[in-house]
């Protein structure tokens, strides 16, 4: 459990390098023109991605194939796949978060960026590693 937590630190680590690398003009920034098709392909990908991103990062575990396979009677087994899933949900949720970060950047005409990161943040709150206990 202890390489997924590391994990987790490493990804809100590249995620603060990233928003600083573009806060700091090393990255370009407005790319993507401003027009009503633009806008509206940027804001329902921001919004696919930020509210179904969250969904997904809070209910992976609970999903019936995962939860069987991390509930295994092999204890070692169960705890390596946890760790396993656990760290593909925080790489999930890197790639969304960054998705959203540079359609914030490039796209300025639009504001959804600027909630999804802020919904995905809290989605990364909840994707911390944990052991499982047998009430979960």
């Amino acid at each position: 459990m202890k390489s997924a937590k590391v994990l987790f630190v490493l990804a809100f680590f590249i995620v603060a390098i990233v928003f600083a690398l573009f806060e700091y003009g090393v990255f370009p920034v407005h790319l993507i023109p401003d027009t009503p098709e633009n806008r509206y392909v940027v804001d329902v990908a921001c919004i696919v991605t930020g509210i179904g991103g969250f969904f997904l990062l809070l209910t992976m575990l609970r999903i019936p194939v995962i939860r069987s396979v991390i509930r295994q009677p092999d204890g070692v087994m169960a705890e390596r796949m946890l760790v396993r899933y656990s760290a593909l949900r925080i790489i999930i949720w890197a790639l969304l978060i960054l998705f959203n970060a540079v359609m914030y950047y490039e796209a300025p005409m639009t504001r959804n960026p600027t909630y999804c990161v802020l919904i995905l943040f809290v989605a990364g709150v909840f994707c911390w590693p944990r052991m499982i206990s047998g009430n979960d």
